[in-house]
């Protein structure tokens, strides 16, 4: 029988084509662009392939993403007085125009350089823009959207030397709720395990905790453990395959994983085990998804046993069914929808897992997995599943 095999081209180009033109159904999460940019960054290092991007480029949008105004001390409007200290970090897109007088400051070979990569283009509308004063309340600073701003800088070779880094851990302890989750910015968003991971995250990239009170972050988490033996996104709420990596990622770079007792752990890989089928589903009774291979995979290897999974029937799942065509490249969500940039960047994680588990126990005379078969002998990066990016 022979074995799918990966199309690292077509991946390639997949992800440098949403880096250059963002496909339109992508219009409504404009204000997440940043994240979009984060899957075909980290996605192009897992391939070997940043060398096809123009990194200044991307750094600088980055950067001018990034909120900090000093010598000012708080921002109103006719509903409140926020503070400026709380809003720090940094922001998906130019949605609002949040930087408008200070892109209007640029000449024209910067504003050239900040219009030239399909995320960056509003750039070269706003340079005229005024603020509506309405707005102005909704410029805030946005933890998914600053760690994965940090994850870019860190992956394209910035040493962070501009990231107004007090400002932001500062910015964090007034996310944090009353039962140790975090909010995602200051004026009112959803609390959950997701934001309470990207302030983890945030502050390993800045080696500075002072933003996250640690024990009471490990308390909630735990609250959130659930009888299947998963970690919900709230307590009380149902199991996910996505909260539970959130949760156990959090506990590894709080380094308190150990909190976990041996019948919670052992209980914890039972239920990863049982979202495997033919790919990984991310709830019980639901049809695998391919970004779960990830969400579950990353948890069983923060747990050790990443070895103990059923590689095959993932890889065929993943290669066979979810794979694009070798025109359009990616991955979808489901087997036989639309590839799209998550779904991608997840799927090559897995692939990358796969490639380095295989790399330690695989022995020269044994039969090679797709991964390795003729040009994709180690075509893919080690990949860091705890904070997402490549090591």
């Amino acid at each position: 029988m022979i074995k799918p095999e990966f199309n690292k081209s077509s991946s390639v180009k997949y992800f440098l084509k949403v880096i250059d033109v963002l496909p339109f159904h992508y219009v409504s999460l404009d204000t997440s662009r940043m994240t979009g940019l984060y899957f075909a960054v980290v996605g192009l290092d897992i391939l070997n392939s940043l060398h096809l991007v123009e990194k200044k480029k991307i750094i600088d949008f980055v950067y001018l993403m990034q909120l900090h105004e000093p010598g000012r001390t708080v921002l109103s409007n006719e509903d409140k007085v926020i503070p400026l200290s709380q809003r720090a970090g940094f922001i998906g897109s130019t949605y609002l125009s949040h930087n408008a007088k200070h892109i209007s400051r640029l000449n024209s070979t910067e504003l050239e350089s900040c219009s030239a990569c399909g995320f960056l283009e509003n750039f070269s509308t706003c340079a005229d823009c005024t603020l509506p004063a309405r707005n102005i309340q909704y410029i805030q600073g946005h933890l998914a959207m600053t760690y994965t701003a940090l994850s870019i800088l860190v992956t394209l070779g910035d040493d962070l030397s501009r990231v107004k880094k007090a400002s932001i851990t500062y910015a964090m302890q007034f996310l944090q709720e009353p039962n140790g989750s975090f909010r995602a910015s200051i004026d009112g968003n959803e609390s959950d395990t997701r934001f309470l991971f990207c302030a983890c995250a945030i502050s390993a990239h800045l080696q500075d905790w002072s933003g996250v009170d640690i024990p009471k972050s490990v308390g909630f988490i735990m609250s959130c453990f659930t009888y299947e033996g998963g970690f919900s996104l709230n307590p009380g709420l149902e199991a996910h395959g996505g909260s539970t990596y959130c949760a156990i990622a959090s506990l590894t770079l709080m380094n308190k994983l150990d909190v976990l007792e041996e019948h919670q752990r052992q209980l914890l890989i039972s239920w990863c085990q049982r979202r495997q089928g033919n790919g990984f589903q991310g709830r019980t009774n639901k049809d695998p998804d391919s970004c779960y291979s990830f969400w579950i995979g990353a948890t069983l290897a923060m747990l050790g046993v990443f070895a103990d999974s059923d590689f095959e029937s993932t890889e065929e799942f993943l290669l066979t069914r979810c794979q694009g065509n070798i025109h359009v490249g990616g991955f979808s969500k489901f087997p036989g929808s639309y590839p799209d940039i998550l779904h991608s960047f997840y799927s090559i994680c897995w692939l990358t897992m796969r490639q380095n588990e295989e790399s330690q126990v695989t022995d020269i005379d044994s039969q090679p997995s797709s991964l390795f078969i003729e040009h994709n002998v180690d075509l893919l990066k080690r990949f860091d599943v705890v904070l997402g990016i490549c090591k």
